[in-house]
């Protein structure tokens, strides 16, 4: 099928696009809400996926320009319009459904949940309002125990990817990592104080590292990033310490997860 793809993330996206071309779909992968709705208007496509959260225009106003009566599609298919998102609780996708979405898609992206959320449409069963959470949940009873890499969404993801594109996810999810932790400390005490520029930086740091670690393989710093979502303010400190830990623990298994698929990848050539 032809796919749009709305995701400003650049490791995500191309996690996305090595699992979306195995499937034999062609990808079409834009940075926000607006220039999807620009191509979605001139361009045929058969599943138009939005990351909720983007900069220009994001998913929730975007798929209002993407339906009656503003879409003024220029071509003759509509296409299915699928949340793609790591805001997965229950209100979260209330509102989704609200919007107009035709269904929702949990992060982090797998072979098998798109596959099944497409399957509905290509078997002409209709769209689906089920969110396809196979590996997430909204909140980890104990996210501090969690193992700290998913190994099977490594392999399911980046580990797909061919060597130089497994490369470039590596390398822009560092650089998306390090912005986003930057960010966290600075908004810290701003937090503390109640300002609410900090916090709303803050919130969406943390959101930018849950999106992002969710798609690479990182299993316990996206659940801690989770529990900062809301969280007490006495509660901020410890919680932001804890998921520094997290990260500093994760990422040399993560490389050497890499490292080794790329090694399994040169040895059976």
């Amino acid at each position: 099928m032809r796919v749009l793809l709305a995701e400003n993330n650049l490791s995500n996206s191309l996690v996305a696009r090595s699992i979306l071309e195995r499937e034999g779909h062609v990808v079409t992968i834009v940075p926000n809400g607006v220039e999807a709705i620009g191509r979605a208007r001139v361009e045929p496509f058969d599943i138009i996926l939005l990351d909720i959260v983007m900069p220009v225009m994001d998913g929730l106003e975007s798929v209002q320009y993407l339906r009656p009566p503003l879409s003024k599609m220029l071509v003759s298919v509509r296409p299915y319009v699928f949340a793609l998102t790591a805001y997965d609780r229950p209100d979260d996708i209330a509102a989704y459904q609200q919007a107009g979405f035709d269904g929702v898609i949990a992060k982090p992206l797998r072979k098998g949940d798109l596959h099944a959320s497409f399957s509905r449409v290509k078997n002409g069963d209709g769209p689906t309002l089920t969110p396809t959470l196979t590996g997430i949940a909204a909140n980890s009873p104990d996210a501090a125990s969690r193992p700290l890499l998913d190994e099977a969404i490594i392999r399911d993801g980046a580990g797909l990817a061919d060597d130089v594109t497994r490369e470039r996810i590596w390398r822009s999810y560092r650089q998306g990592l390090s912005a986003a932790l930057r960010e966290i400390s600075r908004c810290l005490p701003g937090c503390l104080n109640r300002d609410v520029h900090d916090t709303e930086r803050f919130q969406a740091a943390l959101h930018s590292l849950r999106s992002a670690s969710l798609t690479v393989g990182m299993d316990r710093a996206p659940y801690l990033a989770s529990e900062l979502r809301g969280a007490p303010i006495e509660d901020l400190t410890t919680g932001v310490a804890k998921l520094l830990h997290a990260v500093r623990d994760s990422l040399p298994q993560l490389e050497q997860a890499l490292l080794d698929i790329s090694a399994e990848s040169v040895a059976t050539r």
